[in-house]
């Protein structure tokens, strides 16, 4: 399962769901390994098997005091029933020791010592499913310090279970404890974002501490530096990926914010010691590799010699990527409202309010309900 963290944090769901599959084949009857498999299809936004996952884990966890209420929690969650998701999940972790023994000596017909056996290999460290969930779901209803409290008691949680006799090697309680710290930081982090920039860069600094490989931290972490202008820490930390990741989708990704943020520091700063000449070279060819990349476009027209330049620019991006899927129509929108700006520079407003009423228009139209 350690595995699991460690490509699901790279944002390789491939590699994640193979891990997934050895350990089911390993132990069949781990609820984990299931529920894990659930977030990655959460994670690729397949709703449809997510909900198929989590049932196959209540079936697979048969009645387990702590599982069933936790896949509960999370179906209502899955539902944005918050509150009754949060309140289930607060229950979850307060499911006792001596409860979950009970029910593996009844159900599975063992001694108490075989329960303790079970307990200490699948159980020891589930309550931070539960409190981690519970954090998660009071960020989505604007909780926010009710949620940093619970991340901190998750941390707590793993500590415990760090410390009591257990069958973990002590390298994988260590790094048990770091993939968590890491997802609690990470969150911790997120909750300070709209208020405390510097007490956000913090803790999403920890959580690189404890997971130097989790590509959400560093996507968090550019965000927030990009509200006080630090394009230099977004290369810095663009580059840091692209050093180990190896999802095509993640690699896109990482390139098209560093060489944005490259053309925003140039900018800001012209004296910067980087070659303004090696930066048009390496834009140039992102913009042969990713032909339907928009925001390729609009760095290529900020970074232009003259408006009517970043106008053609703009058009010739909204022919590359016209087309008819969602994700297209999102992306040739952002370009039409950034045209209508540039248009409004040259004093073309009939042009410019013409591009902004297609966009304010499609905006409203059902389509975009269907993007999450």
């Amino acid at each position: 399962m350690i595995s699991v963290d460690s490509v699901r944090f790279e944002r390789n769901f491939k590699a994640a769901h193979d891990e997934l599959l050895k350990a089911i084949d390993l132990c069949p009857f781990q609820p984990e390994a299931y529920y894990k498999r659930a977030l990655l299809y959460f994670q690729t936004s397949n709703q449809k098997e997510m909900l198929r996952a989590v049932t196959i884990t209540k079936f697979v966890c048969r009645g387990h005091p702590f599982w069933t209420l936790l896949c509960d929690g999370y179906i209502e969650e899955v539902a944005q029933n918050y509150r009754k998701s949060k309140d289930l999940y607060l229950s979850a972790f307060k499911i006792e020791k001596e409860t979950v023994l009970e029910y593996y000596q009844s159900f599975y017909s063992i001694s108490r010592n075989m329960a303790e056996t079970m307990y200490s290999l699948f159980d020891i460290f589930t309550p931070f499913f539960s409190i981690f969930n519970a954090g998660c779901v009071m960020m989505d209803i604007d909780l926010y310090a009710d949620a940093i409290k619970e991340f901190e008691n998750a941390i707590t949680s793993l500590e415990n279970g760090c410390n009591v006799p257990n069958f973990y090697y002590p390298e994988h309680k260590e790094r048990i404890l770091k993939v968590g710290r890491a997802l609690c930081y990470n969150n911790i982090g997120c909750c300070y974002i709209n208020t405390e920039s510097e007490t956000a860069l913090k803790y999403l600094g920890k959580a690189v501490e404890n997971c130097s490989n989790y590509i959400l931290v560093y996507s968090n972490r550019m965000s927030t530096n990009a509200r006080t202008d630090n394009y230099a820490q977004i290369v810095e930390d663009s580059e840091t990926v692209l050093k180990f990741v190896t999802n095509p989708d993640q690699v896109e990704v990482m390139e098209v914010e560093r060489i944005s943020a490259l053309e925003k520091m140039l900018r800001n700063n012209p004296y910067k010691a980087y070659s303004k000449q090696k930066f048009k070279e390496e834009l140039e060819e992102l913009s042969k590799k990713y032909p339907k990349n928009y925001t390729i476009y609009i760095t290529q027209a900020c970074s232009s010699n003259s408006l009517e330049d970043a106008i053609s620019i703009v058009d010739q991006g909204i022919k590359n990527i016209d087309g008819s899927a969602v994700e297209n129509e999102y992306k040739l929108l952002t370009l039409i409202e950034f045209r209508s700006q540039l248009l409004n520079g040259i004093g073309k407003t009939a042009e410019a309010d013409k591009d902004l009423n297609f966009v304010t228009m499609a905006f409203q139209s059902e389509y975009l309900l269907r993007i999450e």
